[in-house]
């Protein structure tokens, strides 16, 4: 089912646009809609607190550092909190220490950088990466992932899903056919300012058990950002079985069942801009689910800045799937229309009595 504006909420943003008047109503939810492509074959549907762990991705052109030595850097195994933006065993290996203290500034390289390609070589340990090396003669390409730059995002996933037993192809019964919506909600998340700070102090938040429980108790009270963040999403969700050669190729995606990939398009009023969210899907379960997790923002700034994250998400199912929370902003609405309507018009005062009879004469003011 795909989320409409009724009239009243078109009337609203349509005031609220052209600043014709404030009005505190609930946002609106944004047009979204899903293709399926292939079968999923299992029930992923509910409501599911999304967190994700991610830290921005480079592609950096080196030069040999000398013919003896091709890079001017040392690595080792990647270890400790860094593990949390992994889903599942960590890949790559991490810089442990510079050649030159001042190369940084000069290659863009930094100690604790994660380094998860070399040229094509997929690098997953020091075995990988040294094997990636010998290949190398005069300059060679690098992929990092800065984890010094890491922080965590979260957002509400409506999942509906609906799978229909029947007749198949060689005449047994089997999963016939299957409805999946996939959905973002434009809420406010209570930790809002938690997630924020991990821009600035670059540690990782995790909700713990008390907050998810009582985000699962109201999740559907959750109020709309003063401005829409989105104005509309296209989703599709692919089968591994029908990945097309650019999902197939993504190292990202390696291992997983399959990808919900969203592109969303940013509200004008602030700040635009058009983001690709792609989940890939390694465990599921009725409650958990998780995987790797890519985004690339395409930023508007006087020229378009692609901007590419990666990471893990956590998908932390918070109850059943239902559209109580459209409902509950849609009474709100409504409550506040009414309201509107029911308030008195305020005029000007009542005109003074002690107004000048002539002009240029003031009225008298009481000592």
């Amino acid at each position: 089912m795909n989320y409409r504006m009724s009239s009243q909420g078109a009337l609203a943003f349509a005031l609220y646009v052209f600043g014709a008047v404030a009005i505190p109503a609930p946002a609106i939810a944004f047009l979204q809609t899903t293709t399926i492509e292939g079968t999923i074959g299992k029930d992923v549907g509910g409501v599911w607190l999304t967190v994700h762990h991610i830290m921005p991705l480079f592609r950096v052109r080196l030069d040999r550092a000398s013919p003896d030595k091709v890079a001017p850097f040392e690595v080792g195994p990647i270890t400790g909190d860094v593990t949390a933006l992994f889903a599942g065993k960590p890949e790559g290996v991490v810089i442990t220490k510079m050649a030159d203290p001042g190369l940084s500034a000069r290659i863009g390289i930094f100690e604790g950088d994660i380094i998860t390609k070399v040229n094509t070589t997929i690098v997953t340990d020091v075995a990988s990466y040294e094997k990636g090396l010998e290949s190398v003669k005069e300059w060679f390409l690098v992929t990092i992932r800065r984890s010094g730059l890491k922080y965590t995002t979260a957002r509400i996933v409506k999942i509906s899903y609906e799978a229909k037993e029947g007749e198949v192809a060689d005449g047994t019964t089997g999963l016939a056919s299957e409805t999946l919506q996939f959905r973002f909600s434009d809420a406010v998340l209570p930790f809002a300012k938690d997630l924020e700070q991990t821009r600035e102090s670059h540690k990782l938040f995790t909700p713990d058990d008390k907050t998810l429980a009582a985000l699962a108790s109201e999740w559907w009270k959750l109020p709309s950002p003063p401005k829409p963040v989105f104005v509309n999403a296209e989703h599709r969700v692919v089968a591994e079985a029908m990945y097309d050669t650019a999902l197939r190729e993504d190292d990202n995606l390696r291992g997983t069942s399959f990808a919900a990939i969203s592109t969303t398009q940013g509200n004008p009023m602030v700040g635009g801009g058009k983001t690709i969210s792609i989940y890939g899907f390694r465990e599921i379960g009725a409650k958990k689910m998780s995987g790797t997790y890519i985004e690339t923002t395409l930023a508007q700034a006087p020229f378009p800045i692609s901007i590419e994250f990666s990471g893990s998400f956590t998908m932390t199912k918070l109850a059943d799937y239902s559209d109580k929370d459209l409902q509950y902003k849609s009474e709100q609405l409504k409550a506040e229309q009414k309201t509107l309507e029911s308030d008195d018009v305020k005029v000007a005062p009542d005109i003074p009595q002690n107004l000048p009879k002539e002009e240029g004469e003031l009225p008298k003011v009481a000592e």
